[in-house]
């Protein structure tokens, strides 16, 4: 599972770095992540921002309030 994982997780950055004409809308960006969630592949907690539009770790968000 864990090589499973990195070779998706290589293939995440490879298409984030290449450009491209189609884009994900932020809807379907939230739906991939909750359906992700839901499959147990992603299996930790996401905190959704006051704007719902980004996701941050606990251990991000407990960085952020220690260096505000």
């Amino acid at each position: 599972m864990d090589e499973e994982l990195l070779a998706l997780q290589r293939q995440f950055e490879s298409a984030q770095e290449a450009k491209s004409s189609i884009r994900l809308s932020e809807r379907n960006v939230v739906e991939l992540v909750q359906k992700l969630q839901q499959l147990n592949i992603i299996n930790f907690d996401l905190l959704h921002t006051v704007s719902g539009k980004e996701y941050i770790t606990p251990v991000h968000f407990l960085l952020i309030v220690i260096n505000v």
